[in-house]
């Protein structure tokens, strides 16, 4: 090492002579007229290529080493000096650079992506100048050397073929030596002349004789280039994009009259990083169930085959959904909508708001009031505006509710219009910070000032109304008995809209349909059903805005911008809805419970929308009313068919011709109409539920009627404006988040599992990709909680038994285990900082993974297998929107809140002793018998499973506070463990 040649590289002359340059050694150049020296050239491809693999290899390994000139030379040697030698070792490393310039940019040209500025855009030209910059310098290069063009030519095609062929494999020969699964060797340079290769070479033609190594990927990328350049042609010529993938204008007149209503943009990144990500890790995945599908054909098995099934079976579940999982990022997109390009208001079409409210106990009555009033002050024509509140719950504290919001919004509107308020929720708005009030115009700030304080005396009046009203017994009978009550609020004053359009108020309609025990009600698809009917025949308008009670509407802009999509010409007839997202406006600052649903709303619908839409989501959506009503043939239908399809109303089947009702004038007869329509009785013998309206075959009517609406061909759009168009309230406790993940769980499974599985019945009815999003939303409650019930215990029992079930460090197949699971985590990683996320963001979506398919997911499975089986009764439980303060002072600490039901606790405590029991187990039994190699894996399962549940171990163990987990809670499951590992027993031998 420190005399003679050195040995560190095979490359010995290259390396030695570094190191006399480090040691300060000079050396000096010759190159006289006459060559002093001859030898003998390569004039094949194999031999060129395995000369170059080698000399790469070696280089690489210098630059890659604790010698690499860019950190041991540049202390040792000139800082210029130590460059020319890193470049020269690191240079083989710009064949991966190549190799993706050979397949990422046609890849996307094939697809339709750009991924270079237009031919218009300044960057086109910087873009330009950089590739005849080089194109210029190398030119120049070869001329002033005496050569020629054909050299130019040459050493072009050269590099790119040695780039992508020795070059590349010279990196992974590298990359195999240095983690030990090839030993460095030295090839000779074969120096025999053949004269057949001489006379080719003499031709000027290359000679691929015994080259196949390197040929075949030069092939393979000729093909593909080849592929993806006649292919992209197309693909321009009959879209006629050309200026898009050559360049086109990105300015846009803003004095043109045919302006878009919106725009759509393509998340290309994410669509590229998606792809190459899905295939690789399908590769992996392949391994994975080659190596497991082995193990059945061994004649001596060195694991018993029931825990190696169960793991398989876990394996190909995970990789199933993870599979049809892929379908929401291939074709993600972002809308954006211009409501400044709309129609005046007289051309506006008129809009129906529907909120559902059901338990005046969960859902308090004032924070309800409050929805109702943002809803009524939306920016839209106020004659075109119809407010209806379904009141499932029959309470007269919601009816009184109503009348004094009413009041309340002959000052609240008239104030929002003046002075452009846009926080238009009373309760948001007098809560926010004097300088995030959200208003727009301050025409006088002495007069506003003065007005907003007369306002906030009589909302504090309307609070004190609503919140000291005592709750009465009398419930027109009671909750689940009484008649349809139905009241109609609107401007009695004598002045027209057109005279006093800033203080006109909408029309305002309480609902409360007819109960009775004797008839099902379909929880909120029945409810909407009833305000579809009534409001059929008062007011009738051609669109519906859907708001669960706590949702209030915190943009006032909302339908404008909903409107930019149903007015387009060229998607209106087939729009049946506009979808925002859920957003919140009490996540904590830790989210420990996801509140944001970031993986929903911030990336699938996003992907589903780049297909033909979104899933409609329960609130937030702008719908058509025509898309409800089935297949409704509009004049061809008589009479009898139209009463046999939509129930006996003459009025409501009047109603099915003409969009607009005249709203001026509520007559006793229609009123009594209304009632009719509200009654239970009324559905009997009729479609609504099973082909008009929303869907009852579900509890979870939003996903359901969303998917039959696509498959009808109807289609979608999600918009996610920078301001957030509603706002709800989120679960800020462990107990109402797991009731909501049953009802989620158990809807979505009741139709993963029916006749309309979407992977069935969704693929001949619409397009395969979005036939594969709904079908993993219906199906990932079952898909996940079964395998990581199996990898919560399993592979633990056999870690405490000494029984591996995974391959051991040193075999190839470690190595694929250990890349899907790191591809895997990367991933969601790259997709949570991509969305706005954090690393702790992360960790939350990862212990609530796990979380929710041991508890929520496994019960609300099998609350919709029983009712499938017909051994349970449809169920719907309201979530609670009380606010409890000790429960938000937990939840704002960023602390789990363990003050639930045992169902969901016994089952986290469970597999936490269980984990921990084995974990400790295992370890012990590898101490004495000292098998590492084969179990490491089995070790670091439980090991990670601790630690991102750890708030669990934290609370069985640390905590002290109310929100820990109860002591009997432990030893109970404690107790399940002993039980568990003594029937395990028959499972292992």
């Amino acid at each position: 090492m420190q005399i003679g040649f050195s040995y560190e590289c095979l490359l010995e002359s290259t390396f030695t002579g570094y190191l006399l340059h480090c040691k300060g050694w000079t050396s000096v150049y010759l190159y006289p007229k006459r060559p002093c020296f001859l030898g003998c050239t390569t004039i094949d491809m194999k031999d060129a290529m395995v000369q170059l693999m080698k000399w790469n290899s070696e280089l690489i390994r210098v630059g890659l080493s604790k010698f690499s000139p860019i950190t041991y030379g540049v202390s040792r040697m000139s800082i210029l000096q130590s460059m020319c030698y890193g470049y020269f070792t690191l240079q083989p490393l710009l064949s991966v650079a190549l190799l993706l310039y050979a397949i990422v940019p046609q890849f996307c040209l094939f697809n339709g992506i750009a991924l270079y500025p237009k031919v218009s855009n300044p960057w086109f030209a910087v873009f330009s100048i950089l590739y005849i910059s080089s194109l210029c310098q190398h030119l120049y290069e070869v001329l002033s050397t005496g050569a020629t063009l054909r050299t130019f030519w040459n050493e072009q095609r050269i590099w790119i073929i040695k780039s992508v062929s020795g070059s590349l494999f010279g990196c992974l020969d590298v990359i195999m030596k240095r983690i030990g699964i090839q030993k460095a060797k030295f090839r000779l340079t074969n120096k025999a002349v053949d004269k057949e290769k001489l006379d080719q070479y003499k031709k000027g033609r290359f000679n691929f004789q015994g080259a196949a190594l390197f040929t075949v990927p030069l092939t393979i990328l000729v093909i593909l280039n080849l592929v993806c350049f006649f292919g992209g042609l197309r693909r321009v010529i009959l879209e006629s994009n050309i200026e898009v993938m050559f360049g086109q204008l990105d300015s846009i007149d803003m004095e043109n009259p045919d302006l878009p209503l919106h725009l759509c943009h393509a998340h290309n990144f994410s669509i590229i990083i998606s792809k190459f990500h899905a295939f690789f890790h399908c590769i992996a995945l392949a391994f994975l169930v080659y190596y497991r599908a082995s193990f059945l054909f061994q004649e001596t098995r060195p694991a018993p085959i029931i825990p190696w099934l169960l793991v398989f079976a876990s394996e190909l579940l995970l990789s199933f959904i993870w599979l049809i999982g892929r379908a929401y990022h291939w074709h993600p997109v972002s809308r954006t909508a211009f409501p400044k390009r709309l129609p005046g208001d007289d051309k506006l079409p008129a809009i129906d708001v529907f909120i559902c409210t059901a338990d005046p106990e969960k859902e308090p009555t004032f924070e309800v009031m409050n929805t109702v009033l943002s809803a009524m002050a939306l920016d839209y024509p106020p004659e075109k505006l119809h407010v209806y509140l379904s009141d499932d719950g029959g309470s007269p504290l919601t009816l009184h509710g109503m009348r004094e919001a009413y009041r309340f919004a002959k000052w609240w509107l008239p104030f929002c219009r003046r002075y452009g308020i846009k926080t238009r929720c009373p309760l948001a708005y007098f809560s926010a910070p004097e300088n995030e009030d959200g208003s727009d115009i301050f025409v006088d700030g002495d007069q506003f000032v003065a007005e907003k304080n007369n306002i906030k005396k009589k909302y504090d009046t309307f609070k004190e109304c609503l919140k000291s009203t005592k709750k009465e017994e009398d419930y027109w009978g009671n909750k689940r008995d009484h008649p349809s009550i139905i009241e109609v609020l609107q401007d009695t004053s004598s002045k027209t809209m057109q005279e006093d359009r800033v203080n006109y108020l909408p029309l305002l309609v309480y609902i409360a349909r007819e109960k009775r025990p004797s008839h099902p009600h379909h929880f909120k698809a029945g409810a909407i059903n009833v305000l579809l009917r009534v409001s059929g025949v008062i007011s009738n308008s051609p669109y519906i805005l859907g708001l669960d009670c706590d949702m209030y509407c915190n943009d006032p802009s909302s339908a404008r911008q909903a409107m930019c999509f149903h007015l387009d010409p060229k998607i209106s007839t087939s729009l049946a809805y506009v979808q925002f997202p859920q957003k919140f406006h009490n996540v904590g600052e830790h989210d420990i419970y996801d509140g944001h649903l970031r993986s929903a709303y911030g990336m699938n619908w996003q992907g589903m929308d780049g297909l033909t839409g979104p899933v409609l989501s329960g609130t937030g959506y702008y719908l058509k009313r025509e898309s409800l009503y089935g297949h409704f043939p509009g004049q061809g239908a008589d009479l009898l068919e139209l009463k046999t399809c939509f129930g006996s109303s003459n009025l409501f089947i009047k109603s099915l011709r003409q969009n607009m009702v005249d709203g001026g004038n509520f007559s006793t007869t229609l009123l009594q109409e209304a009632k009719v329509l509200a009654s239970s009785a009324y559905e009997s013998n009729t479609e609504w539920g099973e082909k008009v309206g929303f869907l009852y075959q579900s509890v979870a009517e939003d996903f359901f009627t969303g998917f039959i609406l696509h498959c009808k061909g109807w289609k979608a759009t999600y918009l996610t404006p920078s301001r957030p168009q509603f706002l709800g309230s989120a679960t800020t406790n462990l107990n109402d988040l797991l009731i909501q993940g049953i009802r989620w769980s158990s809807g979505l499974i009741q139709v993963g599992i029916s006749r309309f599985c979407p992977l069935l019945y969704g693929s001949l009815r619409m397009s395969f990709l979005q036939s594969l999003c709904y079908g993993e939303l219906a199906l990932f409650p079952l898909f996940y909680c079964l395998p990581l019930w199996c990898f919560a215990t399993v592979p633990q029992l056999c870690l405490l038994n000494g029984i591996s079930l995974y391959p051991e460090v040193s075999s190839p197949f470690f190595i694929i285990y250990f890349l899907i699971f790191l591809s895997a985590l990367s991933k969601h990683l790259l997709e949570v900082l991509t969305t706005g996320g954090s690393i702790e963001t992360w960790r939350n979506e990862q212990r609530l993974w796990m979380i929710k398919s041991i508890a929520s997911h496994l019960y609300g499975s099998l609350d919709a297998i029983m009712k499938t089986l017909g051994l349970r009764q449809a169920s719907f439980q309201p979530t609670n929107k009380v606010l409890d303060e000790e429960q938000a002072k937990i939840y704002q600490m960023g602390k789990l809140d363990f003050q639930t039901s045992p169902m969901f606790l016994i089952p986290l405590v469970f597999v936490i002793i269980l984990n921990a029991t084995c974990l400790v187990g295992g370890i012990t039994r590898i101490v004495f018998v000292g098998n590492w190699n084969k179990m490491l894996v089995q070790i670091l399962l439980p090991v990670y499973i601790l630690i991102i549940n750890y708030a669990i171990v934290e609370g069985i163990i640390v905590r002290k506070d109310k929100g820990r987990i109860s002591p009997a809670i432990t030893r109970l499951s404690t107790v399940l463990v002993i039980y568990f590992f003594l029937g395990a027993f028959f499972l292992l031998y």
